[in-house]
């Protein structure tokens, strides 16, 4: 059965999820591992012919496909985007965390520069996006310029730092209460060392977060098979060393026509990994095609391993693994 025809069935039928009652323990905000045990389960989804025509119909098509709603959503908006948007509520209204990804690039192009936001030039657009989460009242995974390592453009990696801090200080002071900070930054770079450079510190950061990929053959010219083990080992030693709870916030790989079942035993393989692994509370499958179909259905085989994880209870957690609420 195709993910359209799954769409169109997933359209007819209403996901109902209930929300977990979410406690407030301090421990939560800054150790590792404390609480419940395991890794909340979410995804960005490309809307598109296999997916759906738009953001709702892509996430209830994967959520059909795999037969259990997802925990966390990772959504993306530019920086003259206003959010939370009316589908934000909408995920939150379905159970979903929404992990929200805000950049200094603008629809034109151009960028930002992060020096400026430091310097409080761009405040009222944050005094805007700090009475939007107030509103929207539930708890949001936020990251300032996810991957900022890939954006020179905006600034360097000191004007990133002290942008980031600015914009944390800002929401603070306006009594923003539901959001947990994550500093989200390419698995690569915590190989390479990179990493530490845009590092906000402790006192800013709720969360340290990778993005990361087995890119053999795709693009072309990368390296070879990598196993999930070896693309995010660094960013989780990062993330112990400083006390932090961690989100693998976009992951993926994709077939190997030499070997078809090679994706399948790759999602095997970073679920047994991702066990012995209690720092991280949550895991964010990037289900797209952006010139590397990283599909969870790209073969029976694949998407029978996704679903088999999707089933662990180790990946069915109470969302307070996560998120705390703050104290009334």
């Amino acid at each position: 059965m195709s993910r359209k025809v799954i769409w169109g069935l997933a359209a007819a039928t209403a996901v109902v999820i209930l929300v977990a009652v979410l406690v407030w323990d301090p421990l939560l905000s800054t150790s590792p591992g404390s609480g419940t045990s395991g890794a909340l389960l979410g995804a960005f989804v490309q809307p598109g012919p296999s997916t759906g025509p738009d953001r709702r119909a892509a996430v209830t098509s994967l959520e059909s496909l795999i037969g259990r709603p997802l925990a966390m959503e990772r959504v993306y908006y530019r920086w003259d985007e206003a959010w939370p948007t009316a589908d934000d509520v909408w995920t939150r209204d379905a159970g979903r965390i929404p992990y929200i990804s805000w950049n200094t690039r603008l629809a034109n192009g151009s960028w930002i520069p992060w020096a400026d936001i430091a310097a409080g030039r761009y405040d009222d657009v944050l005094h805007e996006r700090a009475t939007a989460l107030k509103v929207f009242g539930s708890p949001v995974v936020f990251s300032f310029n996810h991957e900022p390592e890939n954006d020179p453009a905006a600034g360097s990696a000191d004007d990133f730092v002290a942008a980031y801090r600015h914009v944390h200080d800002v929401f603070d002071a306006d009594g923003v209460t539901n959001v947990t900070y994550a500093w989200t930054m390419m698995a690569w770079g915590f190989r390479s060392g990179n990493a530490a450079a845009f590092y906000p510190g402790d006192d800013d950061v709720d969360v340290v977060a990778a993005d990361g990929y087995n890119q053999s053959g795709c693009p072309p010219g990368h390296a070879p098979w990598r196993s999930f083990t070896d693309i995010f080992s660094a960013f989780y030693a990062f993330g112990s060393e400083h006390g932090k709870r961690m989100i693998v916030a976009e992951w993926g790989a994709h077939e190997d026509p030499a070997d078809p079942g090679r994706e399948a035993s790759w999602f095997d393989d970073a679920s047994a990994q991702l066990q012995q692994w209690p720092g991280i509370v949550a895991v964010l499958y990037f289900d797209a095609d952006r010139g590397c179909a990283r599909w969870v259905d790209s073969s029976p085989e694949t998407l029978a391993a996704f679903q088999a994880m999707a089933a662990a209870p180790y990946f069915n957690p109470p969302q307070t693994v996560l998120i705390p609420t703050p104290p009334s």
